[in-house]
């Protein structure tokens, strides 16, 4: 399947709107299913622009070198104003009361994501 999936991801587990001011974990299990790539890009609520942080490019993508993996191969990806003690790669910063949403591509969509063999996760708050 040669098809591109935009989703959008606005709120977290509980139905909350994303507020740039709390920590966030995201799980992606395992396998992926692009056959291309996938990437996740965060934008400012208020403008649909990409954020303006102290980061260059606030997102995360398959190709990446540095994104750490799981040893099941899954990722855990974090998002929040300040880093999370012992998160490197895997964070986004957020800006502190300001919304958000990120949109998840998919680049050669696979059968799992149709089928719903596999799901994105949600967004955890979490605590510092």
């Amino acid at each position: 399947m040669d098809k591109n999936i935009n989703h959008i991801v606005s709120k977290d587990v509980l139905d909350q709107p994303l507020n740039g001011s709390k920590n966030y974990k995201l799980h992606l299990a395992a396998n992926i299913p692009a056959e291309k790539f996938w990437s996740i890009i965060v934008y400012d609520k208020e403008t649909d622009l990409i954020i303006s942080s102290n980061e260059p490019w606030p997102s995360f993508h398959g190709n990446s070198k540095t994104l750490f993996r799981n040893s099941d191969d899954s990722i855990d990806l974090w998002f929040g104003p300040k880093k999370i003690k012992n998160i490197s790669s895997n964070w986004i910063q957020t800006i502190p009361n300001k919304g958000w949403y990120m949109i998840f591509r998919l680049y050669g969509v696979l059968k799992p994501w149709f089928d719903k063999t596999w799901m994105l996760g949600q967004l955890e708050e979490k605590n510092k």
